[in-house]
C-alpha cells in the first residue's frame, strides 16, 4: 500500500494513519483476498484499470470503493481459467479413450480367443460365439467413468 501511495501525487499521498485505516478496512471487509490478490489489485489500481481514484482527495474509502470492480473481474478470470482447465481435462480424457478404444469386432475376437482352449474344436468355437451372441450385456464395454 505504501508503494501504491508513492505512485500518487504529493497532495494525494496516503499518510501512515491512512495506510493503517486502509489495511484494516481491506482486512475486515475483504478477508477472502490473499496477499497476491491485494497486490494485484493495487498494481491494477496504479495502472488506472479501475479509473481514477479521486484526484486531489485519495482516501481509503475511495480506494476500497474500487475493490468490488476488482473482485468481479477476478471472479471472471478465475471462472475462465476453470473452464479452460476443464476443457483441457476433457480433451485429455477423449485422447485417452481414443488411444485405448477397442472396436466391437476386436473385442469379440479377444473374447473368443480367451474362451477358446488351445485345442478347441470347431463345435466349441460355435458354442462360444452362440453364448456371446445371446449374452451381449456381459461383453459390452462398461462406462470408464464408473
Amino acid at each position: 500500500m505504501a508503494s501504491y501511495s508513492t505512485t500518487l501525487s504529493e497532495a494525494d499521498r496516503l499518510t501512515s494513519a491512512d495506510i493503517d485505516q486502509l489495511s484494516l478496512a481491506i482486512y475486515a471487509n475483504y478477508s477472502t483476498l490473499n496477499l497476491a490478490e491485494v497486490m494485484l489489485f493495487f498494481s491494477r489500481l496504479a495502472a488506472g484499470i479501475y479509473g481514477q481514484v479521486a484526484f486531489g482527495r485519495v482516501r481509503p474509502k475511495n480506494i476500497t470503493a474500487k475493490i468490488p470492480l476488482f473482485m468481479a473481474a477476478r471472479r471472471r478470470e478465475i471462472e475462465r481459467y476453470e473452464r479452460e482447465r476443464e476443457r483441457m481435462a476433457r480433451a485429455a480424457e477423449e485422447e485417452h479413450r481414443r488411444k485405448y478404444a477397442v472396436s466391437r469386432r476386436a473385442l469379440t475376437k479377444q473374447m473368443l480367443a480367451t474362451l477358446r482352449p488351445a485345442n478347441a474344436s470347431g463345435a466349441m468355437r460355435d458354442e462360444a460365439r452362440k453364448y456371446i451372441a445371446t449374452h451381449p450385456e456381459e461383453f459390452q464395454l462398461k462406462n470408464r467413468n464408473q
